[in-house]
C-alpha cells in the first residue's frame, strides 16, 4: 500500500497504550494524533456561533461508560489500512439538543442540522489524515439505535476513546472514536491546528 508522506506503517512491538489499545496494532502517537483530530474538529464544528464555547474532554481511562443517549449518529473513514468509526450518542427527544442544534431562520431543526454539523466534523477529520493516508473514503451519517454499541467488539477495534462534549454549559452529550486496523500503524499529528481549506459542503 503506498502512503503519503508522513506516514509509516511500522512492525507492531506488542506495547499498549493501556486498555484502550488492546492489541498493540495503533503506536502511542497514532492514539494522541486520532484523539487530537477529533478533539480539534469537533470544538470547531460543532459551534454553530463564533461565540459558542465547545469543551471536548475524554473520559477518564477504564472508566466504565454506559451513555444514557438511545441513539447513535455514526459516521465511517475508510482506507486501506484501518477504519475509524465515529459515534455522537445523541437523545432526539432532548430539549437542550433541540434548542441549540437547530436554524430558525431556515426553519431547520435538529434533525436536519445535527447531522450536517457532524458531517463538518468527520469531514475535517477526513481531510487532516488525508496528509497522512491516501484513498480516504468517507460515509454520510446514519442513526442506530444503542443497542448496537454491543456489537462494537465484534469488530475487534484497536483503539476505543470515549468523550464527552459540552456547548455553552447547558448542552451535554458524548462521543466514541473506534478504530479498527488492518495493518500496524504509526503517524503524528501537530497538536496545534492549522488553516483549514475549503473541503465539506454544507447543505443548509
Amino acid at each position: 500500500m503506498r502512503q503519503l508522506p508522513g506516514s509509516t506503517l511500522t512492525r507492531s512491538t506488542g506495547k499498549t497504550k493501556g486498555p484502550t489499545n488492546g492489541n498493540g496494532m495503533l503506536s502511542d502517537a497514532a492514539c494522541r494524533s486520532f484523539i487530537t483530530l477529533f478533539t480539534r474538529a469537533a470544538e470547531r464544528h460543532l459551534a454553530l456561533a463564533a461565540e459558542d464555547q465547545v469543551r471536548v474532554a475524554p473520559l477518564p481511562a477504564g472508566a466504565r461508560h454506559d451513555p444514557a443517549e438511545p441513539e447513535i449518529m455514526v459516521l465511517t473513514i475508510s482506507g486501506f489500512s484501518f477504519k475509524l468509526l465515529t459515534l455522537f450518542h445523541i437523545d432526539t427527544g432532548s430539549s437542550a439538543l433541540q434548542a441549540y442544534f437547530r436554524k430558525p431562520a431556515l426553519e431547520l431543526g435538529m434533525n436536519d442540522v445535527f447531522p450536517e454539523l457532524t458531517n463538518l466534523c468527520c469531514g475535517s477529520i477526513n481531510r487532516d489524515l488525508g496528509q497522512h493516508f491516501s484513498h480516504l473514503g468517507m460515509s454520510t451519517p446514519y442513526t442506530l439505535h444503542r443497542q448496537c454499541l454491543t456489537f462494537l467488539d465484534v469488530l475487534r477495534p484497536a483503539f476505543v476513546e470515549r468523550f464527552r462534549i459540552d456547548i455553552n454549559a447547558e448542552v451535554t452529550l458524548h462521543a466514541t472514536l473506534c478504530v479498527v486496523a488492518y495493518a500496524p500503524l504509526d503517524f503524528t499529528v501537530s497538536p496545534f491546528e492549522v488553516a483549514e481549506t475549503a473541503g465539506e459542503l454544507e447543505f443548509f
